[in-house]
């Protein structure tokens, strides 16, 4: 698989920490990782990212992040055709069935709880390469 950008929008280090392992452990260390920490900031980027071209091949991002949400981030790359194709995945501590329906309309490609133990950081990293693989 050729590197790729990923950028994560997270603002928990300890998270940070533990999805870049989880990545790592899958075979995704060789990607061009970006970790950004709040929301304005990564919405910045994207549009940066989108008229440069350099657009990531996956977002992974919490919903509960400073200055702009994961749903104003999912909503602003759904409706920028520069971004087409780019697959999009939320993680939240939150469990609320009202926030993933809202997700899912809003065209997430997947949407996961944050995980409490170590081998479910793993099995993440291990659905995100797959999901990295059949985009290929």
């Amino acid at each position: 698989m050729n590197a790729q950008k990923i950028l994560v929008v997270e603002d928990n280090p300890a998270d940070v920490f533990l999805l870049r392992e989880a990545l790592r452990n899958a075979g995704l260390g060789g990607h061009s990782l970006e970790v950004i920490s709040d929301g304005e900031q990564a919405l910045q980027q994207l549009k940066h990212d989108a008229v440069t071209q350099s657009k990531p091949k996956l977002i992974v991002l919490d919903l509960n992040l400073p200055k702009a949400s994961g749903f104003d981030i999912v909503k602003a790359v759904r409706n920028d055709r520069n971004m087409d194709g780019t697959l999009v995945v939320t993680w939240t501590s939150s469990a609320a069935p009202k926030d993933r329906d809202i997700l899912l309309r809003l065209g997430v490609d997947a949407h996961f709880i944050k995980p409490m133990q170590l081998d479910e950081y793993l099995q993440i990293g291990t659905r995100l390469r797959g999901m990295l693989e059949e985009t290929n």
